[in-house]
């Protein structure tokens, strides 16, 4: 069954589309589907998250357990969140997200990877 708040939201949908449709309509306006492949959404997309840091121990990291690492800097990340600092904890989740993905091993590509 719809709920009122439910059936407001399509009535609100409905209104919006009807009006868009009217405004394509008056001015000779013919929508068309965007057609990209796949690999050029991904590309477009990584490349516009990717963020770099440098990690101030990295050789220090060399031969130590990555899920520790990867552990801390979600503390450190949390306690950049805590204190609304929220670009650097930002900068934090996409380091730890390259680190967990090159664990299991997806490929560079697909996560904007560079090297």
């Amino acid at each position: 069954s719809v709920t009122k708040s439910m059936q407001e939201a399509i009535n609100e949908t409905q209104r919006r589309r009807d009006r868009q449709l009217e405004f394509n309509k008056s001015n000779n306006i013919t929508p068309l589907s965007i057609k990209k492949n796949i690999e050029e959404i991904l590309e477009t997309t990584t490349e516009q998250d990717h963020v770099t840091i440098e990690l101030e121990n990295a050789k220090e990291l060399v031969g130590k357990d990555l899920a520790k690492h990867i552990k801390d800097l979600e503390k450190k990340m949390n306690e950049f969140a805590a204190k609304l600092e929220f670009e650097d904890a930002a900068t934090l989740r996409d380091e730890i997200n390259r680190l967990k993905a090159r664990e299991v091993g997806i490929p560079k590509k697909i996560i904007g990877l560079k090297n």
